[in-house]
């Protein structure tokens, strides 16, 4: 940036502001690179320099074995993964170096589970593992997690050291049910199971075709496309 400004003053102010931004471009580059850099050196065992947050690198690479992509360009719910880890960065005005060390993490198809676990192992402390995992969990529920998802969840936590009991109470999945039939039955998708059977009653009771009798033909050709409706959502929702 100096030496931008110190070449476009040659050339009067308007050159010393251009030659200012200019400088001010270069040095985003060359820092973006340069915590690329470190972040890959870092994944693959070589020692990582003090500024950078393990964490946050962690944290990247940990959402990538949670959500089986590492071998993909960088997904966009990890913006969310980049907001909950700028607490973990010195400056919480950032936000560019720790998209870059997330991406740069969650892309680096070398690390896995194994060499994850040992690095986490080495670089956190539990306190700082239990964070940790709590917040890519957090981060990968707003994409929505399967049920495979949270076993490898578990997995990747006891291979880290991660007490049992911390995992058996954060890493659980909540069963949301079809969108379209708890449109058709009018009820939320983590409905209770009785919840969902008393708006089953209460529809199928309206539109059952036993109670169509006085009705036009039209009107109750209507009610049983209707009670079939609510038939068909409450066999996809129901539980057994």
């Amino acid at each position: 940036m100096i030496a931008g400004v110190a070449v476009g003053a040659l050339g009067g102010v308007f050159a010393a502001l251009f030659g200012l931004l200019l400088g001010m471009l270069c040095d985003l580059v060359l820092v973006e690179r340069r915590v690329t850099v470190a972040t890959l050196r870092f994944l693959e065992g070589q020692p990582a320099p003090p500024w950078l947050p393990r964490l946050v690198v962690l944290a990247g690479s940990l959402y990538a074995r949670l959500s089986g992509r590492h071998e993909q360009p960088a997904p966009q719910p990890l913006g969310v993964l980049v907001d909950r880890c700028r607490p973990y960065f010195p400056d919480p005005w950032s936000r560019r170096p720790v998209e870059k060390m997330i991406i740069a993490a969650a892309t680096h198809e070398w690390v896995g589970s194994e060499r994850f676990a040992a690095l986490a192992r080495t670089h956190a402390t539990p306190d700082e593992l239990e964070r940790l995992f709590s917040t890519v969990w957090e981060a990968a529920r707003h994409d929505g997690v399967s049920p495979a998802g949270c076993e490898r969840m578990r997995e990747l936590a006891r291979r880290a050291g991660v007490c049992e009991r911390f995992i058996r109470e954060t890493f659980v999945v909540e069963r949301l049910l079809d969108p379209e039939a708890c449109r058709v039955l009018g009820v939320p998708r983590d409905a209770s199971p009785d919840l969902v059977r008393s708006a089953y009653r209460r529809l199928a009771a309206q539109f059952h075709p036993d109670t169509a009798g006085s009705l036009s033909d039209g009107q109750r050709e209507a009610t049983e496309q209707a009670f079939k409706q609510v038939q068909a959502a409450y066999e996809k929702v129901r539980y057994p």
